[in-house]
């Protein structure tokens, strides 16, 4: 091994243990072992730097020049480079077998020239050769180009001569017809206006038009200063552009009136087809339609008969206007209806507010309303209008006049109030559900209340029923004390006959003033004696006039027992006679019905003891 391999091997070493130095510090080896490793690494650096210091410039020199040698570097480069070398050889090896086989073949093709040079005869010099040739090509050029230039100045004298025959000829006609120009320029007006007589007829059939005409092509004669005492001193050139000007003049006229015949066939043809459309010929008058289809075509009749149709258009107009204003007024009154109907819905949740004594549902809304998105005045109107304007172009022509065109009222108000709130989903209403115990509030959306079974959606009736029997009661004007009505259900018990139900149906009933009746075909009085009140009816026949009446057979419950005790105490505290008159009499005595029963009349839970 020599010096330059030994170095090459000494800084090799000391790289690979530098690297791997490098990987164990960064691979975090245990500490201990890492610190001991790197003040070793640290103290070998040290003592190299020091050695490196104390050697001669000489041999740092040589140690950096083998260090940048190629033998520095690692086994991975110098394989690298090797390829690259070895690649680069045989590329320039293949580079020098071709440029071989060219020069063969210019070598070739030089003998093959060398001996076709030596076969001619007289043998071949190049200098002679060509000195001659270029001689005598020289001196033919010279000759053409005399004889060219020769030619050309020939050519040229002769164009300049034919050039001053063809001036002195281009006067004497323009001279010769300078007089005939100037005699029927006045004439040539008069021509143009005739080339358009047809036009002129179309557009004024009376001679008043084509009179008309004429004086404006002359008007512009005299606009242009022609006249026979100025003919003498007009040049021919001026007289073109006269007649020119004159003639453009009246061709530009009449391809205008061409333009606005054809704008007016295309604005008869529309108006044909719109009186020939089955959907106006219902709003407009058949005489109008009659004149629309037949004086179209005559020209004489359009300027009066426009002026009927603008006295018509203002007409329309107006009525469009008295309609815009129905609309408005139609508008305005759907808002109100849809404003009172918002209102009431925010005042129902208001009157569902359940009595005290129902534990946790003490106090709280039974049903409650939210509008998501309420819309200011201006919106309302403006999507109310849209909705309005859909119902109106829905409604077919032939039923347009009948009550029935428009849905019923509460459909009517049901679409105004979803399109003034921009559609479905804005109006958020939840119920409490009927559970056994009335510990537990859990709401539901309406949407699930055919979910429910059958003693909870009666439940849930009754008390909607109460709720909004109180809300119409308080919008009367009328106070709870006083009632507010009746509600009969028709045999509930076949269903719905759970005992807390029941009791929270009659609570919430005597809080709004509200008497509830249930009927039944059960005679079980032991299931029924939860109520105060129970009246058993039987049907009965009148044995005189043969007549079937419902009679009250008898009469249970607390409240009957109450009512006979506080009659045997208290007695009589008032009485009243009632005097029927004759007519009275015979009209009670003829009607069928239920006979007038003296004493107590109440059928039902009435809400209390009384």
């Amino acid at each position: 091994m020599n010096a330059t391999e030994l170095a090459a091997t000494a800084v090799e070493t000391l790289r690979s243990r530098f690297d791997q130095a490098r990987r164990d510090w960064e691979g975090e080896i245990g500490d201990e072992g890492l610190r001991a490793r790197a003040e070793v690494c640290a103290k070998r650096i040290t003592d190299l730097t020091q050695a490196l210091g104390r050697k001669p410039e000489q041999v740092c020199a040589k140690a950096e020049q083998l260090a940048r040698s190629p033998h520095a570097g690692d086994a991975e480069d110098r394989s690298r480079k090797r390829a690259e070398a070895e690649a680069a050889k045989e590329t320039a090896i293949e580079r020098r077998g071709v440029a071989k086989e060219a020069k063969l073949r210019a070598d070739t093709a030089r003998e093959e020239a060398s001996a076709a040079v030596e076969t001619l005869d007289p043998p071949y010099n190049a200098r002679t050769d060509q000195a001659g040739r270029f001689r005598t090509a020289a001196s033919t050029f010279k000759a053409q180009a005399e004889l060219q230039r020769s030619v050309a100045q020939a050519h040229a004298a002769a164009q300049e001569h034919q050039l001053k025959v063809r001036d002195l000829l281009i006067a004497a006609e323009k001279a010769k017809g300078a007089a005939h120009r100037m005699s029927r320029c006045a004439q040539g007006v008069k021509e143009a206006a005739g080339r358009h007589r047809d036009t002129v007829q179309d557009a004024a059939p009376d001679p008043s038009g084509a009179a008309q005409l004429d004086a404006q092509l002359f008007g512009m004669v005299e606009q242009l200063q022609i006249g026979v005492s100025s003919l003498g001193s007009v040049s021919p050139e001026q007289a073109e552009a006269w007649e020119e000007a004159v003639t453009g003049a009246v061709d530009a006229a009449a391809k205008a009136h061409d333009d606005a015949r054809k704008k007016l066939e295309r604005s008869v043809r529309k108006v044909h087809s719109l009186a020939q459309d089955q959907t106006h010929r219902d709003v407009v008058e058949g005489q109008l339609l009659e004149r629309l289809l037949n004086d179209l075509s005559h020209p004489a009749r359009l300027a009066e008969l426009i002026e009927e149709v603008d006295l018509r258009e203002k007409v329309v107009l107006g009525e469009l206007a008295e309609l815009a204003d129905d609309q408005l007024m139609v508008v305005q009154t759907c808002l109100a209806l849809v404003k009172t109907v918002l209102d009431d819905v925010q005042q129902v949740a208001h009157h569902s507010r359940l009595p005290q004594g129902l534990g946790s549902w003490s106090g709280q809304q039974f049903l409650s309303l939210e509008i998501r998105h309420l819309p200011d005045d201006e919106v309302l109107a403006r999507r109310l209008s849209t909705e309005i304007d859909r119902m109106t172009a829905a409604v077919a022509g032939t039923t347009a006049a009948k009550a029935t065109a428009l849905p019923d009222a509460m459909t009517l108000a049901k679409e105004l109030v979803l399109a003034a709130l921009g559609g479905r989903g804005n109006v958020v209403a939840k119920i409490i559900k009927p559970t056994q115990s009335l510990d537990i509030v859990q709401r539901n959306s309406v949407t699930q209340i055919q979910k429910f079974s059958g003693g909870e959606l009666l439940t849930v009736s009754v008390l909607l029923y109460c709720t909004l029997a109180r809300l119409r009661a308080a919008k009367q004007g009328r106070k709870a004390s006083g009632g507010v009505g009746t509600l009969v259900l028709d045999n509930p018990f076949g269903k719905a006959n759970y005992a807390p139900f029941i009791g929270l149906q009659r609570k919430v009933a005597a809080a709004h003033g509200i008497q509830l009746v249930y009927t039944t075909g059960s005679n079980d009085l032991p299931a029924l004696e939860r109520f105060p009140l129970i009246i058993r009816l039987r049907n009965g026949t009148d044995a005189r006039t043969r007549s079937q009446y419902v009679q009250i057979a008898d009469r249970y419950g607390d409240a009957v027992s109450r009512g006979m005790q506080h009659a045997y105490d208290d007695g009589i505290t008032s009485a009243h006679l009632h005097r029927h008159s004759a007519q009275d009499t015979e009209h009670e005595n003829t009607s069928p019905g239920i006979p007038h029963q003296n004493g107590e009349t109440e059928t039902g839970d009435a809400g209390g003891d009384e």
